[in-house]
């Protein structure tokens, strides 16, 4: 699986020794907050505010296919609208949010995925899965998003 290397445009970022420990903890906490608001939204539906989570030129991997790289916002937007209505849990746990600099994180988290037949609640399961993230985080205007998020299966029923 390839991976991305994502910059810091400003030599005057802050380095991960120059951050006290207040500020790294904030900063894990964002992050950290970042991934459950993302599965949130992914089962509300609200597809648009999900995708903003991206950075424009984000890169996404679903955990059901690693393989394929979605790049760009509004890419990775139209790949889950082009899916059928579907009631989805996801269950995000074990997040390691690793900040790099106060403009820049990655975070690893397990996700357990259910997802039910049809939109109607309440949802007989129709699968179950079990999968990683690894991700990349930026600082973009004030925001915490990702700007790469890779799955990786590793179970399902």
């Amino acid at each position: 699986m390839a991976h991305i290397s994502v910059g810091i445009a400003s030599s005057h970022v802050p380095a991960i020794g120059q951050l006290n420990d207040l500020q790294r903890l904030a900063i894990e906490t964002q992050c950290t907050q970042r991934i459950h608001r993302y599965a949130r939204l992914n089962d509300a539906g609200q597809f648009d505010m999900w995708a903003g989570l991206y950075t424009e030129d984000g890169v996404f991997a679903r955990p059901s296919e690693p393989d394929i790289h979605i790049r760009g916002r509004g890419a990775i937007l139209a790949s889950l609208k082009a899916r059928p209505p579907r009631t989805t849990r996801h269950l995000m746990t074990s997040v390691e949010a690793i900040v790099d600099s106060s403009t820049r994180a990655r975070a690893h988290s397990s996700v357990l995925l259910f997802i039910g037949e049809g939109a109607i609640l309440p949802a007989t399961i129709k699968a179950t899965l079990l999968g990683t993230f690894d991700d990349v985080l930026q600082k973009v205007g004030g925001e915490w998003s990702f700007a790469q998020r890779l799955g990786a299966l590793q179970m399902k029923s």
